[in-house]
């Protein structure tokens, strides 16, 4: 029950550490962004405040090709203006778009293009940066960066609907958008002539690819905050809880005083062996095991001494098995079984006489034994190859059987079970 209960402690922790870490982590993002656009915003209205145009101006700079106005003293006014007073590293792109009039359209869209502007061939580019500057770089460093940055066609964009929303209602904004070059909140603030003439909007780009590694350096920390706990705890939970419940069932099929396999593991393995044995036409052997006369021994020389007559009765039997294909069980009481797998009858004689040579070499004085002055054991045998793949229980009985034949005839001995292939050969 506990375990279960732990699991679900576990799952409950982890999928609330998953929400808090999500929101804290959009929390604290979306508190940077707001105050990086804040301040994108704030630096295009300071600039338009500072930042002067005439009509002749414009319309001036409306014909130029895109290399002249970077010569343009307007241009370079704005340039000075960023790399000296504002010095901002963090601000990439500065500049003044507006709007042209159907006959003032120079460029479409083309196939070479359509990539770069995200949109489809032929779409009219109606926007134009009347002012452009690449802050804290030289048009040298610039054009080694990428040659085609000063096209003409560059120079100019189309009007989508964020910039058609800011055109229309002249108030300052901000936006978030993932662009060619990346990932920028831009500020926008409207810019007038000085006779009062609407220019359009003059926008601040801050280019925020190294905020959003910050992002998720952020999350990633939470994530080793709130998760990391929880799964060294879980996976020491799985460790101790998968150890112990090994330990769990090898003490549930071990018999605690002979510290060899119990009746229990015996029922499971005999189904399994004779599965086996069945597929592969394979004889197995089983011998079952019976101290002679052991109430007599318990009850003249102790229990205690009893208990140390089963474990190095135990010791004798596993000393003679081979380790790897046969088992021992304590099946009850004093009786053992014994399992040799792929053994005929002449294999499971050989085994049976040795493991009573094994035990009367122990030479447990058994004074009350009507049989011997040592304690002795009579066996049971029956082997066989499995008629079908569920019957185990045949070799039980049988084993059974002969050894309480043995018991019965003089005990100190061993009896094997006559088959019905043996009936027949005799």
């Amino acid at each position: 029950m506990k375990k279960y209960v732990y699991v679900i402690v576990m799952i409950l922790y982890i999928g609330l550490s998953i929400i808090v870490i999500n929101y804290a982590a959009s929390w604290m993002v979306n508190k940077n962004y707001s105050a990086i656009a804040s301040k994108a915003e704030d630096i295009a209205i300071l600039t338009t405040k500072n930042f002067a145009l005439t009509d002749a101006e414009v319309e001036e700079l409306k014909k130029l090709e895109f290399k002249e106005l970077l010569q343009h003293p307007a241009n370079i006014r704005l340039a000075d203006m960023f790399d000296f007073e504002y010095g901002h590293n963090d601000i990439r792109f500065v500049y003044i778009m507006t709007v042209l009039d159907e006959k003032e359209i120079k460029y479409q869209v083309t196939e070479e293009y359509k990539n770069f502007y995200g949109t489809q061939t032929g779409t009219p580019l109606n926007v134009i940066w009347l002012v452009s500057v690449v802050t804290g770089k030289t048009i040298e460093e610039t054009l080694n960066e990428d040659k085609t940055f000063y096209d003409d066609i560059r120079r100019y964009s189309y009007l989508r609907a964020t910039d058609l929303t800011a055109f229309h209602e002249k108030v300052p904004t901000n936006e978030l958008s993932d662009d060619e070059y990346g990932y920028v909140i831009t500020g926008l603030a409207p810019i007038y002539t000085e006779e009062g003439t609407f220019v359009g909007m003059l926008g601040v780009d801050i280019f925020i690819d190294e905020y959003e590694k910050n992002a998720s350096f952020v999350r990633l920390l939470l994530l080793l905050v709130f998760l990391l706990p929880s799964i060294i705890l879980t996976t020491v939970y799985i460790l101790f809880y998968f150890t112990n419940l090994k330990q769990a069932l090898l003490t549930a099929q071990t018999d605690p005083l002979t510290s060899t396999k119990n009746r229990r593991f015996m029922e499971k393995y005999m189904s399994q062996t004779v599965k086996e044995h069945y597929q592969k036409k394979q004889p197995l052997s089983v011998i079952m095991i019976d101290i002679d006369y052991f109430k007599g021994y318990n009850d003249n020389y102790g229990h205690q001494q009893g208990d140390k007559v089963l474990v190095a009765v135990t010791k004798a039997i596993a000393s003679i098995l081979r380790n790897h294909t046969d088992v021992i069980c304590r099946y009850g009481g004093e009786e053992f079984l014994v399992i040799l797998n792929n053994t005929n009858v002449p294999g499971a004689e050989i085994v049976a006489n040795r493991i009573k040579t094994a035990v009367d070499t122990l030479a447990i004085k058994h004074e009350h034994s009507q049989v011997s002055d040592i304690v002795t054991i009579s066996q049971g045998v029956y082997s066989a190859v499995p008629a079908s793949a569920n019957c185990e229980k045949l070799y039980i009985e049988n084993a059974d059987k002969s050894m309480y034949k043995a018991k019965n005839t003089g005990r100190n001995k061993y009896v094997v079970a006559e088959t019905e292939e043996q009936s027949q050969g005799q």
